[in-house]
Parts: C-alpha cells; structure tokens; sequence
C-alpha cells in the first residue's frame, strides 16, 4: 500500500490575485481539505513580497480539517510596488517537502518569468510540481511552468471556482494512486 502523500500548497496571496479570485482559492481549498485522505501530511505556504510557512506540515485528521482550512490567509495582501517572490515561495516549499519528497500544488495569478534552476529544484525525482494559473491574458508563449510542471489554466470566463476545484479534484487523483478517483 503506497504511504499517505505529502503535499505542500504555494498560494499567491499578492495583490494581485484580488478579493474575488482569492475567494474562490479558499473555497476550492476547503472542497481539496476536505477530501483528503487521513495521514496525508499537508503544508501550506503563501508569498507576496516574501513567503511564509503559514501551515507546517500537518498530519490530516478528521478533528483537524477545519483548523486546517483556517490556516489559510482570509484575504490577499495589499498591493505594493514589488512584484511578488514566487521563487521565495517555491524555494520555501521545496525546504519544506526536501527530505520526505511529495507535491507542490502552486496557485497563481502570474506564470511569468522564473528562472528554470529553480524549477528543477523543486522538481526533483521525489517532487511533482502542479500549477494551477490564473494568467493574465491568452499568451501562445509557453511558461516554464507550463513546461516543468503539469499545468492548469484556471478559466475565469465561467466560473473561476468549478475550473479551480476541477484542477484541484485531478491534482487529488494524480498524487493518491491507488485510491478511488474523486469525481
């Protein structure tokens, strides 16, 4: 039986995800939490200017659930003039996760330029790296993330929310082989 999955959640609470994107983060979070399988470890760390480890790794339990969603920030910072630190955000997770391997589930609002060494640090043999973007516009340019991760582009056409706990829903089926496919 393959042991319970580490999982560690980089959310981009810069500025510049907005109140109403954020807000459907937090919901989809909840729905992911919720699912989880107990003795999955999970971590939660948010960027802006810097990262923080906001969730250390947690063992999830069914008296833990709500105390785990409540880690998770109740609103995006304020903007600033700094662009915000993925490369601090992802170096955090990859620390967090270096020694027992997992995944890192990224939840963006900018895909932009990161240098390609970090990538593959975080991407190492015992770490899969999902992203989860909210781009800023339609770009045929292809993102390192979208190259050195596997890649979801939420849809906020629709409903930003469905397309999130969909992308979330696939990352769960992907990181618990083995278990029951989450519909």
């Amino acid at each position: 039986e393959a042991a319970p999955p580490n999982i560690v959640h980089v959310l981009d609470q810069s500025g510049r995800m907005g109140r109403r994107r954020w807000d459907s983060v937090k919901r989809a979070l909840y729905r992911f939490i919720g699912l989880l399988t107990e003795g999955t470890s999970l971590a939660i760390v948010v960027y802006g200017e810097t990262a923080s480890l906001v969730l250390p790794p947690t063992t999830v339990t069914e008296e833990k659930r709500e105390g785990l969603h409540g880690r998770v920030p109740r609103r995006v910072l304020e903007q600033s003039l700094a662009a915000p630190c993925l490369k601090c955000g992802l170096e955090l997770a990859a620390s967090t996760l270096r020694k027992a391997g997992g995944s890192v589930v990224l939840v963006t609002r900018d895909d932009g330029a990161l240098a390609g060494s970090v990538l593959e640090e975080v991407n190492s043999a015992s770490t899969q790296l999902f992203t989860l973007a909210f781009p800023a516009f339609e770009s045929s340019v292809i993102s390192p993330l979208a190259s050195l991760s596997t890649y979801y582009r939420v849809n906020e056409a629709t409903s930003s929310l469905s397309s999130l706990t969909a992308s979330l829903l696939d990352v769960l089926n992907r990181v618990t082989p083995g278990q029951a496919k989450v519909q």
